[in-house]
């Protein structure tokens, strides 16, 4: 992140996609042991998604985002009529995978391009969340957030995520650090993008409910697999880079 070579970062990220691709959409089938040449063909449709869509995301010529998702939707109709195996429903899930792996991190990648600032601020206002969601909702958490989906996260706990988020989004407005940023990018903003990382979070423990998995995969010892060390980055990323182009 913050060495000189951005083209390494890019294409580190490009790895992630293509394993993060390759492990929810094996969730989504409820594929379990194995290599599974669809998830390797989604993997693949993902990965150049994700190159297609971090150039998009860069020059902001957004035509090439829709020029690049026809294609792939071309070619995965032509796989779908090709595969007597799979369904519509399966279908479904690959492309959706697809897009919204390859979308979330290349948002990352632009961020990244743009300024390193733009990358870390959004990924430290995930962590402070999840850090404080947790101290916060161990001793204190009372009141069940997602009991089906998650059973272990609290209300309390949210908040307290929440409002550790806003208030850090607060200090660096008043630290004066980046003077040419608003104001509602720090305070609202801040909040915002917690509650879109603490959703980022409960849409992968979702698919690993579904799915019946406990982890996407156990690539990252300690953390499972791309998609739950990720989950929360990708979204606020996402987020985060359309606040930045729209403002």
């Amino acid at each position: 992140i913050f060495g000189h070579y951005k083209h390494i970062f890019t294409a580190a990220l490009g790895i992630l996609v293509f394993a993060g691709t390759y492990e929810m959409s094996r969730a989504a089938q409820g594929e379990t042991s194995g290599v599974h040449y669809r998830s390797v063909l989604t993997s693949i449709g993902g990965f150049v998604l994700y190159v297609v869509f971090s150039a998009a995301y860069l020059s902001q010529h957004f035509r090439l985002i829709f020029i690049a998702t026809a294609i792939v939707a071309l070619c995965a109709l032509f796989w779908y009529v090709a595969d007597r195996s799979i369904d519509l429903a399966q279908f479904a899930k690959q492309f959706f995978v697809m897009v919204f792996v390859a979308a979330t991190f290349a948002a990352l990648s632009a961020l990244y391009e743009q300024n390193t600032w733009l990358l870390l601020y959004p990924i430290t206002i995930a962590i402070v969340t999840d850090m404080f969601a947790y101290f916060i909702g161990i001793p204190f958490g009372r009141h069940k957030l997602a009991p089906e989906v998650s059973p272990k996260k609290s209300i309390e706990g949210a908040v307290g995520g929440l409002v550790a988020a806003t208030l850090l989004g607060l200090a660096l407005l008043l630290a004066n650090i980046f003077p040419s940023v608003p104001w509602y990018i720090f305070v609202p903003g801040a909040a915002l993008l917690s509650v879109i990382g603490q959703l980022g979070d409960l849409i992968a423990s979702k698919i690993k409910r579904d799915a019946g998995i406990k982890d996407f995969s156990n690539l990252l010892p300690g953390h499972g697999g791309v998609i739950d060390r990720f989950d929360s980055w990708m979204l606020t990323g996402f987020v985060f880079w359309l606040l930045w182009t729209v403002i």
